[in-house]
């Protein structure tokens, strides 16, 4: 595994709720002018929602699907806990964020937790390959926001609640 400076000096900024400002297809068809196949390969079957069926991660993608995990553990249990009644005490996050809002607002806070992971992950890291995993892993998310449409949602929600707003 390399040093990528041209890669990584060349890719365009990305922020939390904004628009993404590279297609995944376009990042991976200049990824692949610069990885070696066994990174491009890793590179591809990455999704920031599940654990790919790859038999062995680079640690940042290892560390990064620990935290997904554990945050999913956390809301399943959390919910099964709210559906008997019961209290769970959650510890990865503020429980707020769950509670209160929408559903839309919950996604978006559960997404800017995913952020921040990665944002801790690319400490002590500038032009190695994990820069560009997460930076592909941030851009998923990115497009997800991107995503969002709220009438849209508004108007499923109606259906499969059969509530009228």
């Amino acid at each position: 595994m390399g040093n990528y400076y041209y890669l990584v000096a060349q890719l365009p900024f990305l922020k939390f709720k904004s628009k993404p400002p590279i297609t995944r297809k376009k990042f991976l068809e200049e990824a692949e002018k610069w990885l070696s196949s066994e990174e491009l390969n890793i590179l591809r079957k990455i999704q920031f929602e599940k654990r790919p069926g790859v038999k062995r991660l680079p640690p940042v993608a290892e560390s990064y699907y620990q935290f997904a995990d554990r945050l999913t553990r956390e809301l399943v249990a959390w919910r099964k806990a709210r559906k008997r009644g019961t209290e769970h005490k959650i510890s990865l996050f503020d429980p707020g964020i769950i509670k209160d809002g929408t559903p839309l607002d919950s996604e978006v806070e559960l997404l800017r937790l995913r952020w921040k992971k990665l944002d801790e992950l690319l400490a002590g890291f500038e032009f190695e390959f994990p820069v560009i995993l997460i930076y592909y892993l941030k851009l998923q998310i990115v497009e997800r926001l991107d995503s969002f449409d709220y009438d849209l949602g508004l108007e499923k929600y109606k259906h499969y609640t059969k509530v009228s707003l």
